[in-house]
């Protein structure tokens, strides 16, 4: 009971980061801590007073400063007074003052920011938002009582910046910041994403010492991120969205809900994995068969991770948008589109993923790969569709898909014309017709000769007028470049094509030389075919070039050959197809083309 007894605590040099585990997780915080703290007349007035150090006070490995806390029992005023400082190197970036009646239960508080890390901001904003970044200047009243925070004055943020948990798009600013009461107000805030577009930002944030956070905002540009998600954060539908976009976000922190529209813009990609919806397996030459176990489908989805935010978007996909079908990652197969349509994207707390609207393909191609040895690209043809109605992996699919190639007919009509079919290979195209659902398609091929005559064409179709028929021929054209040989013609045939397995060899070594020269550049496509002649046929070896350019407004396709003829005077004969396309308005829908096509003299 002696007035000069004094109940004291103090505390040496404790690592805030082996405190972690005791603390909650989502407050990495680090330095070391030193300080004192203590009570006099415990039996009278209980005088109070402390100070604490924290040298290197780190969030998140990112270090704030040096923090000094001090706090003084006034007697007289019966108030506790407190002061914070925090100093980079010799700098002071913070500086508060102020006090604490117990009896009346109120607080004032004047703070000072000059440049102060806005990393702190994450110990008290932990939902929603994260990697907060940049600079805070300015002066900030802070009373009320420690139930009912308010705050008053302007602050000015320096490159400050945050990350959108659900987007993952990353925002910055230089503007200031109104702060009255419970309300943080933005007005007409100039911001950009991490590629530099800009746009304008407005609303306001109520909020309950930070808690409980009602948000009424809005957002604006000509061109912006809106998303900005990997395979990690959502391995079914994931991708780059940027935009022209009007967005709202308005709700409570553990309801929010962001809605708006927007038109793609270059630089846009999405991604839909239907490698979980899906398993691709052969029969004769390619089916889609759905095997997805509904017990783990719920359980793929039950652990993802959820959010507070409810998306609801309006999009118009234009064609510089990309859109890729993931059938097999691993192996590359992949239907890759650009089009145009109406789209609108949602998706729940749950994380569960909705869309809406019919896609019309422009332009595309899918790369058909055979036990990743055989990979040929077939060029998606214009006004395909793809027609979603809620679920993403469930759409309907109208697509035609064109793979060209020349071929002899020779293999087809060994016994029926002479040896000029077997000395010339003709331009022969290849088409995929998929239909039905996206992730189990029906799938039909055709087989077309855009340089023969009807009356030739008529005494081909013989050859595959039924669906195994022209699987076989398909099979065929695709794996080995050639028409596959009835079996009552097989023996004449292989007598009179003693270097057939040469032939065969040469296309799949020639089909993954062009496999890896295509990966050289994700801007163009290269091609490369050789294939040895005989006594009567030509030794061939082709290159070809496809590539677009000026934001997909050219495409420029090629490719140029060497025929070695034996039985010719001419024994390099130099032939080749090219073709221009450029987009004379926005859309493509008005086209000027230039092209040549080499005249193979087949009749």
């Amino acid at each position: 009971r002696d007035l000069a007894d004094i109940l004291s605590l103090r505390v040496n040099n404790i690592n805030l980061g082996l405190l972690e585990k005791y603390l909650n997780k989502d407050l990495p915080l680090g330095g070391i801590l030193n300080g004192s703290a203590g009570l006099v007349d415990f039996y009278g007035k209980r005088i109070l007073f402390s100070s604490l150090d924290i040298n290197n006070f780190r969030f998140k490995e990112r270090i704030i400063g040096n923090i000094s806390f001090v706090n003084q029992w006034d007697n007289k005023k019966s108030v506790l007074n407190s002061e914070l400082r925090s100093i980079t190197g010799d700098h002071q970036t913070l500086y508060v003052n102020g006090y604490y009646n117990p009896s009346k239960n109120e607080l004032l508080y004047h703070a000072e920011l000059d440049n102060f890390s806005l990393v702190a901001l994450e110990t008290v904003i932990r939902k929603n938002f994260s990697n907060f970044h940049g600079d805070a200047s300015g002066k900030i009243k802070i009373y009320g009582n420690p139930s009912k925070i308010l705050m008053d004055g302007n602050i000015m943020g320096s490159n400050a910046g945050l990350t959108i948990d659900y987007t993952k798009v990353s925002y910055h600013f230089s503007d200031s910041i109104r702060f009255k009461g419970d309300t943080i107000s933005f007005n007409n805030i100039n911001f950009s994403d991490i590629a530099g577009n800009k746009g304008l930002f407005n609303g306001t944030i109520v909020h309950d010492n930070f808690q409980n956070m009602n948000f009424n905002l809005s957002v604006s540009s000509n061109k912006i991120t809106v998303i900005n998600t990997t395979g990690a954060d959502n391995p079914q539908f994931y991708g780059q969205v940027i935009a022209n976009a009007k967005l709202n976000i308005t709700g409570r922190d553990n309801n929010v809900s962001l809605a708006g529209s927007g038109t793609t813009l270059q630089g846009t990609n999405i991604n839909i994995n239907l490698e979980n919806e899906s398993e691709i397996a052969r029969y004769d030459f390619i089916q889609f068969v759905s095997t997805e176990d509904p017990v783990k489908q719920e359980f793929l989805f039950s652990n993802r991770n959820k959010s507070d935010f409810n998306l609801n978007l309006t999009i118009r996909a234009t064609p510089e948008a990309r859109v890729q079908l993931i059938y097999n990652s691993q192996i590359g197969d992949v239907i890759k589109a650009q089009g145009e349509g109406l789209l609108v994207f949602g998706m729940d707390k749950d994380n569960n993923i909705t869309l809406s609207g019919t896609y019309t393909v422009d332009r595309g191609d899918y790369l058909f790969t055979l036990q990743n040895v055989i990979n040929k690209r077939f060029t998606i043809q214009q006004g395909g569709t793809i027609t979603w109605s809620g679920s993403p992996y469930n759409a309907n699919i109208n697509i035609k898909a064109l793979y060209k190639l020349k071929a002899s007919l020779y293999d087809l009509l060994v016994n029926t014309y002479d040896n000029i079919y077997q000395s010339q290979r003709i331009p022969v195209e290849c088409t995929i017709l998929l239909s039905e659902e996206l992730s189990n398609p029906e799938i039909n091929f055709e087989i077309n000769f855009p340089s023969v005559e009807d009356r030739l064409i008529d005494e081909l179709k013989q050859f595959f007028n039924t669906p195994e028929e022209m699987n076989k021929q398909i099979l065929s054209l695709v794996v080995l470049g050639k028409f596959y040989t009835p079996e009552y013609l097989r023996g004449t045939y292989e007598a009179q094509n003693p270097n057939l397995i040469g032939t065969t060899a040469s296309e799949l070594f020639s089909n993954q030389l062009s496999n890896w020269l295509s990966q050289i550049s994700n801007n163009i496509d290269i091609g490369l075919n050789y294939r040895p002649g005989n006594q009567i046929s030509n030794d061939e070896i082709e290159l070809a070039l496809s590539t677009q350019m000026f934001n997909d407004r050219v495409t420029i396709n090629g490719n140029i050959g060497n025929n070695n003829n034996p039985n010719s005077t001419n024994n390099s004969e130099l032939v080749g197809d090219f073709e221009i396309s450029v987009k004379l308005n926005r859309d493509g829908k008005i086209r000027f083309k230039a092209y040549n096509r080499s005249n193979n003299n087949l009749i």
